[in-house]
């Protein structure tokens, strides 16, 4: 069943008409070439899920033209994770973050947000780096309709190491992903009880270095923030790698 997000707020009420408009709705029917009567699941922006039925197809000149007339069936039962996860990912070379965007938006994170740090190799100016957010949150929209999430994450708007750390510090759970660290992440979640009610919500963030690692200016301001350092195990991961074994790790202490 081929899942797309509507920006509105659905009421759920059986044969309730609404549209889809502009690139999903030129996927359906150019892409997927679905006809009238086809089903197709749709969550709205609170990310709760109906299967719907398509009633009309408006094909047009310009894909912003395009329009796709669904009906609502039924809601469908489904729940995102009760740990909204923010990764704060220091900024890498395009077709690392790119990879890092998709396979994050796969693992149930809820927003990536870039950081400038020291030893970053790449390091977009302002202009440069609003144009790689808007390239990141199309990849993060097509990989949560890839991944049946009930909503795609947010790619944010870079922030300084500074801030970064300051925005850790407002979540519940928050820790720092280090090469030198000591305490794994196993006993990291053991010790902050990660396990959680059904009717809980936890925010969890964490960080992940540039490819030369922190300097010692990051690894003081973790230090005078009481950030907790944690280590993925004993190999030395790529900075691509090590969100993705993060979440990973995450993923299995949600089940």
């Amino acid at each position: 069943m081929h899942r797309f997000f509507s920006p509105d707020k659905l009421g759920g009420t059986p044969g309730e008409s609404f549209k889809l408009t502009g690139n999903d709705a030129h996927h359906i029917i150019n892409v997927l070439r679905k006809k009238k009567s086809d089903a197709v699941t749709v969550c709205d922006k609170d990310g709760s899920a109906f299967l719907c039925v398509i009633d009309e197809l408006a094909p047009a000149q310009t894909i912003d033209a395009y329009s796709v007339t669904l009906l609502i069936s039924k809601r469908i039962e489904f729940t995102e994770s009760k740990f909204k996860k923010t990764l704060y990912q220091a900024f890498v070379k395009s077709d690392k973050m790119d990879l890092i965007v998709q396979k994050a938006t796969e693992l149930g994170v809820s927003e990536i947000v870039p950081v400038y740090m020291k030893r970053c190799v790449s390091v977009p100016d302002e202009r440069s780096a609003a144009h790689k957010v808007e390239r990141w949150n199309r990849i993060a929209y097509e990989a949560a309709k890839q991944s049946h999430r009930s909503s795609p994450p947010v790619v944010s708007a870079p922030v300084d190491f500074k801030e970064a750390v300051r925005r850790l510090k407002d979540t519940d759970v928050f820790f720092s992903c280090h090469e030198n660290a000591t305490v794994s992440l196993k006993h990291f979640f053991t010790n902050n009880q990660l396990h959680v009610s059904p009717e809980q919500t936890v925010t969890l963030s964490f960080t992940v270095g540039p490819e030369g690692g922190y300097d010692e200016t990051e690894n003081a301001l973790l230090e005078e923030n009481n950030i907790p350092m944690v280590s993925l195990g004993p190999l030395i991961l790529r900075t691509e790698t090590a969100p993705i074994a993060a979440l990973s790790m995450i993923l299995y202490e949600e089940m």
